[in-house]
């Protein structure tokens, strides 16, 4: 061996060495981190699901649906005849 490269190769080797660490040290972190956000994705899929499944879906209310079943409300509160009427026409509705 040349007597250059035998005092040359143990700085090249300790110069490449610490980027070399650092990127083996960077590459399971990165997994681990990737490995965490993918569990917490998960779960807060499993929540959304769960919900879904509960509450009928992805259900948003319109301001008209709102005012008919606030009306339908009011008018089954404020006297008897009117709440037979639509408990009678829940039938209707019901086909």
């Amino acid at each position: 061996m040349a007597p250059s490269l035998r005092f040359a190769l143990p700085t090249i080797v300790g110069a490449a060495a610490a980027p070399m660490a650092t990127m083996l040290a960077i590459i399971p972190a990165y997994n681990l981190g990737k490995a965490a956000y993918e569990s917490v994705r998960w779960f807060s899929k499993l929540g959304y699901r769960l919900r879904h499944i509960e509450q009928g879906g992805d259900y948003h209310d319109t301001a008209t649906a709102y005012n008919l079943r606030m009306g339908t409300i009011r008018d089954m509160s404020s006297a008897l005849s009117y709440s037979r009427r639509w408990l009678g026409n829940e039938a209707l509705f019901m086909r």
